[in-house]
C-alpha cells in the first residue's frame, strides 16, 4: 500500500489548504496522522488514489513523498506482541506506525518485501 508524507508549515491554513487540494481530486483518505516540531509538521496519509494525488500535489507545489507501507490487521496485544517479536527476529526495523479503523497498523518498515513475506507466512492479516 502506498502512503503520501507532506511536509506543512505549522501555521494556521495549512490543512485547509490541502484537504481543499484532496476535494477538488475527489480523493478519499483511508488514514492520516499528523507530528509536529515548532516550525513544521508531517501529515502522513493513506488515501484512495495515492498516484493522481501525489502528482496533483506535486503540480500544486505542495512538498510530499510517496512511500510503500504495510498494513496489517491486529486484534489483540499478543498478536501485536507477536508481529514486533517477529520483525525483531529478522532484524526488521518499524520506522513508525499508525492505526485506522480498531485493528488495522499502518507501518514504515525498512525492508517492505521481506516483512511483507514474513506475515504472509505467519499468517498475518495484511492488505
Amino acid at each position: 500500500m502506498k502512503q503520501l508524507s507532506i511536509f506543512l508549515k505549522n501555521q494556521p491554513g495549512e490543512l485547509s489548504r490541502l484537504m481543499s487540494q484532496l476535494i477538488s481530486n475527489n480523493t478519499s483518505i483511508i488514514a492520516m496522522s499528523i507530528t509536529d516540531t515548532n516550525e513544521n509538521g508531517i501529515l502522513r496519509m493513506v488515501v484512495d488514489k495515492p498516484d493522481k494525488t501525489f502528482e496533483s500535489f506535486i503540480s500544486n507545489d505542495i512538498n510530499c513523498y510517496l512511500s510503500n507501507v504495510v498494513v496489517v490487521k491486529i486484534t489483540d496485544a499478543r498478536e501485536l506482541d507477536k508481529l514486533f517479536k517477529l520483525f525483531s527476529a529478522n532484524e526488521l526495523n518499524v520506522e513508525y506506525l499508525y492505526t485506522y479503523k480498531e485493528c488495522y497498523y499502518i507501518i514504515k518498515i525498512e525492508n517492505i518485501e521481506k516483512a511483507e513475506d514474513l506475515l504472509v507466512k505467519e499468517s498475518f492479516n495484511i492488505l
